[in-house]
């Protein structure tokens, strides 16, 4: 694979998400990743990359996860 392959796939997939929550409700990482049809595992990394940048913030709301455990939603930041 292309070093560079990667990155791509990670900012196509950051640019998914915030066009996903830009369009309806806030959502946890998990549904993003079911809406998005990628796995959880590779999903929850570029939300917090997401977050790290202030790109998405959490909306105060939680939703269950994969797991069962509460997970917060996010929305676009403003």
């Amino acid at each position: 694979m292309n070093p560079g392959t990667a990155d791509n796939k990670a900012e196509r997939t950051r640019r998914a998400i915030i066009n996903l929550l830009a369009r309806g409700p806030a959502l946890t990482a998990d549904t993003l990743a079911e809406r998005l049809k990628l796995s959880i595992l590779y999903v929850r990394p570029r939300v917090s990359e997401l977050v790290k940048r202030e790109r998405i913030v959490a909306n105060g709301d939680f939703g269950l996860n994969a797991s069962g455990r509460m997970a917060k939603k996010w929305r676009v930041a403003r």
